[in-house]
């Protein structure tokens, strides 16, 4: 459940970071704190940014403050795994290459309902917590819908 969300996270930053475990060095210095407010956060991005700003937006939404999504999509389009991504699933790549980034894009409904199941079962953060977020959505005139 939460362990789930906390790990789909993990795996998405271990893996656009490239950083393996292994990799880390004993001698190289500790990191700084900040006192950065994690209730003022927020996220952005541009095409594949902007869907992955939206996941984390809407996972994620009781720290977000905020999100700007540049020609992006509805959270969970791409109706597939972390895990089917990374072990090169083709069913993965072919899904969310298609359905979301060239369309037409999937019915919202379903979305929806796996969202809020989500939610229910704390998998993500309840979604009531995107009301109170600030959004910024961009399209273009070539955009559709």
């Amino acid at each position: 459940m939460i362990a789930t969300k906390y790990l789909f996270g993990l795996i998405l930053v271990l893996a656009a970071t490239g950083f393996a475990p292994s990799a880390a060095q004993a001698d190289d210095p500790p990191l700084g704190a900040y006192n950065a407010d994690i209730s003022e956060s927020s996220i952005s991005g541009i095409s594949s940014g902007a869907f992955m700003a939206v996941q984390f937006a809407t996972a994620w939404s009781d720290i977000v403050k905020g999100v700007g999504i540049i020609a992006g999509g509805p959270y969970c389009c791409a109706q597939a795994t972390a895990v089917g991504g990374l072990t090169g699933d083709i069913g993965t790549i072919l899904t969310t290459t298609r359905r979301c980034m060239v369309g037409p894009p999937p019915a919202l409904e379903p979305l929806g309902k796996q969202t809020d199941d989500w939610a229910r079962t704390e998998d993500i953060d309840d979604t009531r917590h995107i009301a109170g977020q600030k959004i910024y959505v961009f399209g273009g005139y070539n955009d559709a819908g």
